[in-house]
């Protein structure tokens, strides 16, 4: 088995029912004077939900380690405590058999058309070794979910397709050729595959393929993304029968409310609107270095600061989650917002939280994780 962090074996682990920990943990202090705060050194007595939900969801900034680790740790949690085998990543439709036979050690092969996400490989190698300690019947399985780009990643999505469906009759153009074609042209080759097929996963597939390519022509609109994203989630909790998923995705697509002007309703707010249960828990670094993909590379916490607004979360006129840091000597903060309901979007979130100034912490996540320093997943590596 490859070596693993330190931070990935948990040991001693004390369970309750409906959280991973209590405030009565040894290894977790709650500050008295700010309700809903709590300080710990291990992630896993972090009292965060693990029932009565549809989809738990953690929000993540890109690239930092600790972050996936917390992932991986909730996921062993709630894989105990309520069987949840399922995982929803930030990757694009047409990768998911090749991740899939990775996790499960069918294949030593990274999936090729997530090269570009080193990230997504740092997630699936740890869900690797958390396969390898259980049995077949109870390893863990994983769903992507988001639109197929760039455009050769597209393009092989597209040619599987039409080889699975037995479309001999229709001309698949080359990639060169195909990268030249208009929208009109690519979608008019979707419409032919549609009508060669009922298999029901494989139209939602093209309906992926038909959305990216709308996509890509509109300049990667919000709404056709998180609308996809919504719906490919819809069909995964489908043909699970409403079995309960974990989902590691952008924080802020997983905002729960957003009325902000630049923004449209994440698939997160979709979702519930729709009747689905979201438990959603934002998680970054507030110092340290993290991998980002635009450009793809390491950076400082703080140059990437723009998108940053959750360490500035005031919690009364002269203090900010990240002034907690400064006076506690602990690792990690946790501001939980079922406890904590006073809190609002303060006006340094600025474009960066699609809810607008004001709005109720409460209503955009559920809690909030914060990590004194981070590391780059992959140790700034541009591939596996």
């Amino acid at each position: 088995m490859r070596e693993r962090s330190f931070l990935t074996i948990l040991i001693g682990v004390s369970i309750l029912v409906g959280c991973i920990g209590t405030s009565s943990e040894k290894n977790m202090t709650e500050v008295e004077e700010y309700p809903g705060v709590y300080l710990t050194n291990d992630m896993s007595t972090l009292p965060i939900s693990t029932s009565g939900y549809d989809i738990y969801l953690i929000g993540e900034y890109h690239g930092q380690e600790e972050v996936h680790l917390l992932f991986i740790e909730y996921l062993k949690i709630l894989h105990e405590k309520i069987g949840l085998r399922d995982v929803i990543l930030e990757a694009n439709q047409h990768a998911e058999e090749e991740a899939n036979a990775y996790i499960l050690g069918e294949s030593e092969e990274f999936p090729e058309d997530l090269w570009n996400r080193p990230d997504r490989f740092d997630v699936l190698e740890k869900i690797r070794d958390v396969n390898e300690e259980l049995p077949d019947r109870e390893k863990i399985r994983v769903h992507l979910v988001d639109v197929d780009f760039p455009i050769p990643q597209l393009y092989t999505h597209i040619v599987e397709l039409a080889e699975e469906i037995g479309a001999e009759g229709i001309e698949i153009p080359s990639l060169e050729e195909f990268e030249k074609w208009d929208e009109s042209m690519m979608m008019e080759l979707v419409e032919k595959l549609e009508k060669l097929t009922e298999k029901e996963s494989t139209l939602n597939e093209l309906k992926t393929v038909r959305a990216s390519i709308q996509w890509y022509f509109e300049r990667y609109t919000f709404s056709i993304r998180e609308e996809v994203i919504a719906r490919n989630i819809q069909y995964v909790l489908k043909e699970l029968n409403n079995a309960p998923v974990l989902a590691l995705y952008g924080a802020w697509h997983a905002c729960k409310v957003t009325s902000n002007l630049m923004s449209d309703d994440t698939w997160a707010q979709r979702l519930i609107e729709e009747g689905i249960s979201i438990y959603s828990v934002a998680a970054t670094g507030i110092s340290g270095q993290q991998w980002y993909d635009s450009p793809p590379g390491v950076y400082e916490i703080n140059e990437l600061d723009r998108w940053m607004w959750l360490d500035e979360i005031p919690l009364d006129e002269s203090t900010t989650l990240e002034d907690i840091f400064d006076r506690e000597p602990y690792e990690i903060l946790y501001l939980d917002l079922h406890i904590n309901t006073s809190l609002k979007v303060p006006w340094q979130a600025g474009e960066v939280c699609p809810a607008p100034v004001n709005t109720p912490l409460s209503d955009v996540y559920d809690g909030i994780i914060l990590f004194r320093e981070v590391h780059p997943s992959r140790d700034g590596k541009s591939s596996p």
